[in-house]
């Protein structure tokens, strides 16, 4: 906790307490590129296929993930990520990853 959210519907408007951490998430590379220079940390997302949401399927080819040289600790992966997914992602330069679906949905 500690933090506040943002998103495309709920974007950065006015100044916060700097003590709180401001986090966004994003879809596009672009999009994270902008938000990392305002936001402590930016969720890209999805990077694999949705594992609670059908239908809702990566935006993004891992090999060329690699080959950008954009991603940075800054980044938090998020989407159909895994457990066995964690050192690629580290691999790739993500700061961390946020799963959810693996955790419900996965026996």
């Amino acid at each position: 906790m500690g933090g506040v959210h943002y998103n495309i519907q709920n974007p950065f408007i006015k100044p916060i307490q700097k003590k709180l951490r401001k986090s966004y998430s994003s879809h596009s590379i672009s999009e994270m590129l902008e938000a990392i220079k305002i936001f402590d940390y930016v969720f890209l997302s999805p990077i694999y296929n949705s594992i609670s949401k059908d239908g809702y399927n990566s935006k993004f080819r891992i090999d060329e993930l690699k080959g950008l040289n954009l991603i940075n600790e800054k980044v938090v992966a998020l989407g159909g990520v895994r457990e066995e997914n964690f050192e690629e992602l580290k691999r790739i330069g993500f700061g961390g990853a946020a799963l959810l679906g693996s955790l419900w949905k996965e026996k």
